[in-house]
C-alpha cells in the first residue's frame, strides 16, 4: 500500500512535469520530495520505525488521492 502510494505521488509528479499545459505547485513539489525522502530514509535504515512511516504516508497519499484527485500536500498547500 505504501509502495504504491509513493507510485502514484511520482507519476502525478513526473507527468505534471512532462505536459507543457500543466505546472508543478508547491503541493506537488512538497509531496513529492517529502515522500521520496520517507521511502529513502526507509531503504537506508530499514528499521520497523522508518518503515512504518514509510508505509503510512504512502497510504495516506494513496487514501487521499482516492478520496479527491489530490495528493496529501496539494490538499495542505495549493488552496
Amino acid at each position: 500500500m505504501g509502495v504504491a502510494g509513493q507510485l502514484l505521488n511520482t507519476a502525478v509528479y513526473l507527468s505534471k512535469s512532462i505536459d507543457p499545459n500543466e505546472h508543478l505547485t508547491t503541493g506537488d513539489h512538497v509531496g513529492f520530495w517529502t515522500g521520496t525522502g520517507v521511502f529513502a530514509a526507509a531503504m537506508m535504515f530499514s528499521n520497523p520505525v522508518t518503515a512504518g512511516i514509510a508505509i503510512g504516508d504512502g497510504a495516506l497519499e494513496l487514501g487521499f488521492w482516492l478520496y479527491n484527485g489530490k495528493l496529501i500536500a496539494q490538499n495542505i498547500f495549493d488552496k
